[in-house]
């Protein structure tokens, strides 16, 4: 028979268990699942407006083994990331590169600022009709409209982490005979690296976040547009299933960012 003294210490054990934060987190995707399985399951509310989870997955499984509108999953879901990590990568390099010379230079930011100032409120969509008379309706335009998404968030957080630089780095880095490209390479450039993870993930998920928007352009493949496709023909479980696909991929992605920013920042926050 167990102890006194051993029933406490499981009984400890186990509150540790249910107060864990991921099995909070676990049971509290669970709830929501059989609130949303007994909500379809009354029948409050038609079958087109809410579907229930097992009617979701049977459409993924459909679409796994049969493909939906004429292409594979498979084909919708790569087209879709193609267009995001396409969008993405060039936004990082480029709005790395010249939110550096905007924070290290005083001239280019003036010249720079203003521009990205007036653009970077106006909502992707304000401006994703003339990306289509100018580019057309091909991949050219899409991907424009990303990185005119991704582009805003990656400059502003790289420009403002260059102007955070503590200055006796930099001034002890010359005390000790650096030259101006060794001072960026050693000091500025790994001093500016853990915001411009920063604006990338925030970048990451504006980016993502209009995908849709994205592939209206006259667009026959893609998550985005299977959402379009479904609402046309009020293919609700089409629609929440490809929406899952959607947020599945982007927790993926931004945990990946997570990572790689604190294997290539392990200094960050440690002053």
């Amino acid at each position: 028979m167990k102890t006194r003294s051993q029933a406490s210490s499981s009984h400890v054990t186990l509150l540790k268990f249910l107060v864990n934060p991921r099995m909070i987190s676990v049971a509290t995707v669970a709830l929501i699942l059989l609130a949303w399985h007994f909500f379809a399951a009354a029948d409050i509310y038609p079958k087109f407006i809410l579907p229930a989870p097992a009617e979701v997955v049977d459409a993924l499984v459909k679409a796994l083994s049969e493909g939906y509108a004429g292409s594979s999953l498979f084909e919708h879901y790569g087209i879709t990331l193609m267009r995001v990590f396409i969008a993405f990568f060039v936004a990082s390099i480029v709005g790395a590169g010249i939110g550096l010379a905007m924070g290290m230079f005083g001239k280019v930011r003036a010249s720079l600022d203003p521009f990205i100032e007036f653009y970077r409120p106006i909502p992707p969509l304000a401006y994703l009709i003339l990306l289509i008379v100018w580019l057309g309706v091909g991949e050219v335009a899409k991907i424009t409209f990303l990185f005119l998404t991704a582009f805003p968030p990656i400059v502003i957080a790289t420009a403002s982490e260059v102007k955070n630089v503590r200055w006796e780095r930099i001034n002890g880095a010359k005390s000790l005979g650096a030259s101006d490209w060794q001072v960026f390479r050693y000091v500025i450039a790994p001093s500016c690296l853990p915001g411009i993870f920063t604006g990338m993930r925030v970048s990451f998920a504006w980016t993502y976040g209009t995908i849709v928007a994205a592939e209206m352009i006259a667009a026959s493949t893609g998550l985005g547009w299977m959402v379009l496709h479904a609402q046309r023909y009020l293919k609700t479980d089409a629609i929440f299933m490809a929406i899952v696909l959607m947020a599945f991929t982007g927790i993926v992605l931004e945990q990946f960012l997570r990572w790689s920013q604190a294997r290539l920042t392990p200094w960050a926050g440690r002053g």
